[in-house]
């Protein structure tokens, strides 16, 4: 059975270790917002993030790409290998400073908030977009599942469908997210560091493999 079909559907949201202590205290707030974390320390590459604030997401509830707070369907993310390599322009730390923000599909459609999510990279124009939680059948879920996903001869466009987003509009709380992920016990107990000075003790695990 496709592993998007097991329930939770678990969505993973990379963020830098610096951000969770307002993430724990105020939640996650999407780009556009004017509650975002006035000291956000950015992982992104920041051309495409401005372009994102002009994709228009074309079904309910609508908007743009930077109206929504964004998570993938897989750990190991593209995105993430280009931090690993050094390839983000701006950003000067390592593999070891992300931590994920873990939930579920089914933990955001029980929390009544709306979301939509698509089959690739939201960016891209070919990608699809969906907002009704039947239409997971159309993300990838072997390639999900799969270890490499770069592209091909066979198939050239298997990075952009690793790269599928599920998009959560404006604004998630922090009881949607039900664990931590990090690289190493180092960052396991600055996490819990993090955590006892907010009073909130969320799951921490240490999952090297989620990393290169």
């Amino acid at each position: 059975m496709p592993i998007g079909f097991i329930r939770p559907t678990f969505i993973y949201r990379i963020s830098h270790y610096r951000n969770l202590e307002f993430t724990l205290a105020n939640g996650l707030f999407c780009r556009n917002s004017d509650k975002c974390d006035p000291n956000y320390f950015n992982i992104g590459h920041k051309n495409l993030i401005d372009k994102r604030g002009n994709r228009n997401v074309p079904i309910d509830p609508g908007g743009v790409l930077n109206d929504y707070v964004p998570f993938y369907f897989a750990p190991r993310s593209p995105m993430l290998y280009s931090i690993n390599k050094g390839n983000v322009q701006g950003f000067q730390g390592t593999q070891n400073d992300i931590i994920y923000l873990v939930s579920s599909v089914q933990e955001i459609k029980a929390s009544k908030i709306p979301y939509v999510f698509t089959d690739g990279h939201a960016y891209v124009e070919i990608s699809q977009f969906y907002n009704t939680e039947n239409d997971l059948r159309f993300v990838d879920w072997v390639i999900m599942g799969a270890t490499y996903w770069n592209n091909t001869v066979n198939d050239n466009d298997r990075s952009r469908r690793r790269m599928a987003e599920f998009l959560v509009y404006q604004f998630v709380p922090i009881t949607c997210i039900f664990g931590i992920v990090v690289i190493d016990d180092i960052m396991e107990t600055t996490v819990n560091e993090i955590q006892r000075k907010c009073n909130t003790n969320i799951k921490t695990y240490v999952k090297p493999k989620w990393y290169y």
